[in-house]
């Protein structure tokens, strides 16, 4: 196992929005060039449908304008991110040792108990000035953000690594069924209902077992800033009162997905609702995600959640058997019944 760190992208892609704050003008080829120094982020952020390399070029060029994107909401954050990054580049590259007193290897130690048997962690760990994710994990490596991290605790920044770490080692395991790589690629609902169900599944383990979402230290509270806090409390506000509301989100859009003639501009639709939050707080599909882990666990043993790393078809089937004796919602039969049907199907 082992874990790297990344620095010299952000670094120039600081130097870059304060220069231009300064006044300083750059070709776009000089801006691309910045882009390729930190492909890692950029690229992550380009693979999302509403943003572009383009519009990222525009937000970087912006730094001394506000609100320039106020029809997307996540590129809006990363446009805020930027300027706050170009105001304050001295702060920022004084935290550029905020991992060096991290114990990698008791992080590895531990998340790797949290998943299959001789799973191999390979990463790149690279600083970024991300104003929407506080980290992200993308491919084989972590995005962690100098923004979003730079006053935090050591406690929560060890939480978040491990939660991103987990994917890796989610996406390990992934990687190597076939089947659900075929029915990732398709364009088709089918392969929209795995994706759900495997980010279901991703989300709340990691959430479960690292980042649990209504138990925040008051370590980590006192961290902190308190609009972020106060945001975050009434997001988990809206998740826990309207919960069976999310859960029927969930399934309709399983629902649709699985139809024999899904409408996959809907369906689209519907995952990016269920598994972005606009606001950056807490996506309902990673709360979904994470009661439907702790539901199971409250039944089984740990070692059936993690088989569904292996196994996602066991993922619904396993939540429905945790509550089919209890008043919490549990999804339509027939759902669970053509999910775990796509594997056979596709074989």
């Amino acid at each position: 196992m082992n874990i790297r760190i990344e620095s010299h992208g952000v670094k120039v892609l600081l130097d870059l929005l304060e220069d231009i704050k300064n006044g300083k003008t750059f070709s776009d080829d000089e801006i691309t060039d910045c882009f390729s120094q930190n492909d890692f982020f950029i690229n992550y952020y380009c693979s999302w449908a509403s943003i572009t390399r383009e519009k990222l070029l525009l937000c970087i060029r912006s730094v001394n304008k506000t609100a320039l994107f106020s029809e997307n909401a996540v590129l809006q954050r990363l446009h805020n991110g930027f300027m706050y990054a170009a105001n304050h580049a001295d702060e920022l590259r004084n935290k550029m040792q905020i991992l060096d007193t991290i114990d990698f290897n008791k992080i590895t130690k531990n998340v790797v108990s949290y998943l299959p048997l001789h799973t191999d962690l390979e990463c790149t760990i690279h600083y970024t000035l991300d104003s929407f994710n506080g980290a992200f994990q993308y491919k084989n490596g972590i995005g962690f953000s100098l923004i979003m991290f730079k006053d935090l605790s050591k406690e929560y920044i060890i939480q978040t690594l491990s939660h991103e770490l987990h994917h890796l080692g989610f996406k390990y395991w992934a990687e190597k069924d076939a089947i659900r790589k075929v029915l990732l690629n398709e364009n088709s609902g089918r392969s929209i209902a795995v994706s759900y169900v495997q980010d279901l599944c991703m989300e709340g383990l990691a959430c479960y077992y690292f980042t649990p979402v209504n138990q925040l230290s008051d370590d980590i509270k006192n961290h902190l800033p308190e609009e972020y806090l106060n945001s975050y409390n009434t997001r988990l506000k809206e998740l826990q009162n309207n919960e069976l509301q999310f859960f029927n989100d969930s399934e309709e859009l399983l629902k649709q997905a699985l139809d024999d003639s899904p409408d996959l501009k809907s369906c689209k639709d519907l995952l990016w609702q269920n598994t972005i939050d606009e606001n950056g707080i807490e996506p309902a599909g990673h709360y979904i995600g994470y009661r439907m882990a702790q539901e199971i666990c409250n039944v089984y043993e740990k070692s059936n959640l993690i088989n569904c790393i292996t196994d996602l078809s066991l993922f619904l089937l396993l939540y429905n058997r945790a509550v089919s004796k209890t008043p919490q919602k549990a999804f339509n039969q027939k759902i669970i019944e053509r999910f775990s049907a796509l594997w056979q199907e596709t074989a």
